[in-house]
């Protein structure tokens, strides 16, 4: 699963509440350019729901993933290809 292979690896010893937006948006941007954006949008899915959950919780004020774009606006366009 997502959880299993990418959040957990990545994100697992972290406090839900120490995980930045700007951690989230790079390790997106990670899975974008190194496995496949529609990867990325399937664990920014995941991702999101997870944190709504933590924030509905009340672990989190606030979601880091809320403001992260969407995965095939996260991956900077290639010159000359």
């Amino acid at each position: 699963s997502a959880l299993r292979v990418h959040i957990v690896p990545t994100f697992g010893k972290l406090p839900v509440s120490a995980v930045s937006a700007v951690q989230v948006e790079h390790f997106l941007t990670h899975l974008a350019t190194t496995r496949s954006v529609r990867t990325a949008a399937r664990i920014r899915t995941t991702q999101r729901g997870l944190f709504r959950y933590a924030v509905r919780t009340r672990l989190i004020v606030k979601s880091p993933a809320e403001d992260v774009p969407r995965c095939g606006h996260l991956v900077w366009p290639r010159v000359g290809v």
